[in-house]
């Protein structure tokens, strides 16, 4: 791919990938919501879920969210600094397919974290 044929392929890409992922973290976010919905139903019903064990919950969900802002944050930030290479690819008639399966890799290497602290988030409310 060369000059504005593969930067507007990255670019449809880039749009493609950002919804996707809009929609993931609103998936995640709100299976973890009920999650803690949950274990909270299960506390006041009685169920060996003591007062102490959901303050706990609610401050390994806290640690889980504030990991997850950080990681949201480095995909913005990975997402401008992917916007400026493929800015200066063009400017350059260069070719955008580098750039492109660079951004992947690290996205992927992000997407990778998020999925371990959604997993934690699940061992940890489904005991």
């Amino acid at each position: 791919m060369r000059g504005n044929e593969g930067c507007e392929s990255e670019e449809q890409r880039l749009q493609e990938q950002m919804n996707n992922f809009k929609v993931e973290i609103n998936r995640q976010i709100d299976e973890l919501n009920e999650y803690v919905r949950l274990y909270k139903a299960k506390e006041t019903n009685g169920l060996n879920r003591a007062e102490d064990g959901y303050k706990s919950v609610l401050i390994f969900v806290t640690y889980i969210i504030d990991e997850l802002h950080e990681l949201i944050k480095t995909i913005f930030d990975r997402h401008r600094l992917y916007i400026h290479d493929i800015w200066q690819a063009l400017q350059q008639n260069e070719s955008c397919e580098k750039i492109g399966n660079e951004f992947n890799a690290d996205i992927n290497r992000i997407l990778q974290r998020w999925e371990r602290y959604f997993q934690m988030a699940e061992e940890k409310l489904k005991r």
